[in-house]
């Protein structure tokens, strides 16, 4: 009575902890995503650094006097004046990394939120798909104890137990396969929500496969050229353009330095020159040196060069990367469109056959060949498994196709399975 009890206590104890979560509170994590975060410091860090003087690109002071005489120092300022329009050009830049980091951290986001939406979806269906596979494994089971007592019985042959001993063991394998998938997921999902308590995924209020047809079948959904993907191929491509024209600018820098010296030790003999009432003139303890750049014999032109060859890359990159998401949108709409006529095919078969109407029929019949009933459990049981797995494939891709079409990562975020595009946050 005592172990009955405790395992009474046991199983209680579970089903108060066990707890289902919402699929919003999964999409939500992607906002404290590392990836997201990092992404958010280096925005904030580029908006708060972005100041520089005009005109000059440093300012340098040097101090040191001649081994013949250490007492006597000499001052001077070396400033490096900047490049025909550097100025400008910097200031570019600087928005350039600016937006570029503001539009890495968008697109982090979208990948991170994307792959919340993987992680979900595969996980309700390999958790629905691992149910009805412990439910096939009983009538594989079953079907090799009556087919044992018809081999017994001299009324089956022993190959047919053979090959339904393959399927079970070939099930089984699959089943533990599956289950591991499921716990790597589950052991993610806690990771990520803080939730130990975690023991599923509330389905209420999700989207039904009608609802997605009517909108894959609307215009509300094609491709976006202009969604996160892009704005973040655009900024580095204008990232590479200010680099390029920042280098060119550096180039124009014809006067690389000004040199502003002071003499100590003459400014104090001019000094004492004037106390004695002799001739004195100050400016000898100052000098001025200017230094000019001698075109074309230096390296510049060969890295203005690279960066114009990196700046064409990047644009070619740009043009291809916009090409190929237009074409894997309508793939994934043209997969969707299969796949929603595929669930419709599993649906009018269940309903034409009526598996479940024929199991009752031949459960009420005296004499029923058990056979022919698990044969039946056996149809039914992997046709809601294909349902599952089409259901699901055709959610993945109806959710690539949302990214795609730049709704993804819109703020305010939004469940787009949910039958009223819940709003997340």
């Amino acid at each position: 009575m005592r172990p009955l009890f405790c395992l009474l206590v046991i199983s209680s104890l579970n089903c108060t902890f066990a707890e289902l979560i919402k699929f919003s509170e999964l999409l939500l994590t992607a906002k404290k995503s590392s990836d997201v975060t990092i992404q958010e410091e280096k925005t904030d860090y580029l908006k708060k650094n972005d100041r520089f003087f005009p005109l000059i690109r440093e300012v340098e002071l040097r101090v040191g006097s001649k081994l013949s005489n250490m007492n006597r120092p000499e001052y001077k300022i070396r400033v490096e004046p900047a490049g025909i329009g550097e100025t400008r050009n910097t200031r570019k830049m600087m928005n350039a990394l600016s937006e570029h980091a503001s539009e890495s951290r968008a697109m982090h986001l979208n990948e991170v939120l994307l792959e919340r939406y993987m992680i979900g979806l595969y996980y309700m269906e390999y958790s629905r798909v691992y149910e009805l596979q412990e439910e096939l494994l009983v009538v594989y089971e079953d079907r090799i104890r009556v087919l044992e007592k018809m081999v017994f019985n001299g009324s089956a042959d022993l190959t047919i137990i053979i090959k339904a001993e393959n399927d079970l063991t070939k099930l089984k394998s699959e089943h533990i396969e599956l289950g591991r998938d499921i716990k790597v997921l589950h052991n993610k999902i806690v990771s990520l929500t803080g939730r130990n308590t975690f023991s599923g995924i509330d389905t209420a209020g999700f989207a039904d496969i009608a609802a997605i047809a009517a909108e894959v079948d609307t215009s509300a959904l094609s491709p976006d050229t202009n969604n996160v993907y892009m704005k973040y191929y655009q900024t580095e491509f204008d990232l590479t353009k200010c680099r390029y024209e920042l280098e060119r600018s550096e180039s124009r820098r014809y006067i690389p330095y000004l040199d502003f010296s002071f003499d100590h030790e003459e400014s104090v003999k001019q000094l004492s020159r004037k106390n004695s009432s002799k001739s004195f003139d100050f400016k000898e303890a100052y000098s001025v040196e200017v230094g000019l750049k001698i075109p074309f014999f230096n390296f510049d032109r060969q890295t203005i060069a690279r960066r114009k060859i990196d700046f064409l890359s990047e644009k070619e990159s740009y043009l291809k990367e916009k090409v190929e998401i237009e074409d894997q949108m309508d793939k994934d709409i043209e997969d969707i469109r299969a796949l929603i006529a595929l669930y419709k095919h599993f649906q009018k078969r269940e309903q034409e056959v009526d598996v479940q109407a024929s199991l009752k029929k031949y459960l009420q019949m005296s004499g029923v060949d058990p056979l022919i009933v698990l044969s039946i459990k056996e149809s039914l049981l992997k046709n809601s498994m294909k349902m599952e797995n089409v259901k699901h494939s055709l959610m993945r891709n109806y959710v690539r196709v949302v990214d795609a079409s730049g709704k993804l990562s819109m703020q305010p975020l939004r469940n787009y399975i949910s039958t009223d595009k819940e709003q997340v946050e």
